[in-house]
């Protein structure tokens, strides 16, 4: 797989869709390091809201979007990426179908109408 750049955000916003993985190289030193993956990138949907929990060693976080959540690790690889356009690949419907009936979490209602408007 090629090489993506991917991009290790603080804030988002709830207007657009985002992707994740997590990075396999960094280039350059803070504040201008980059990343980069070979991992294939993940479509997470909106963005909804951001959980944080503890401090220091014992605290974590997770970002939740409409298509799931992505739990941050310790080593801060987890990166993510602007989708553009919100169109999402047949495999990916598949997938959030599948998540939607073999889970008791229902899908958000503007999920559920994405995924039936195609």
């Amino acid at each position: 797989m090629t090489e993506v750049q991917v991009f290790r955000l603080g804030s988002f916003d709830k207007k657009k869709w985002y992707e994740t993985a997590s990075y396999t190289r960094r280039e350059g030193f803070y504040p201008n390091d980059r990343y980069y993956t070979t991992f294939p990138l993940r479509n997470m949907g909106r963005y909804l809201r951001s959980e944080r929990w503890g401090y220091g060693d014992n605290g974590g976080g997770r970002e939740v979007f409409t298509l799931g959540s992505v739990e941050l690790d310790y080593n801060g690889t987890v990166c993510f990426r602007e989708r553009h356009g919100k169109k999402m690949t047949k495999s990916e419907k598949f997938q959030a179908i599948n998540i939607g009936r073999n889970s008791k979490v229902q899908l958000p209602p503007d999920v559920q109408h994405y995924i039936t408007e195609f």
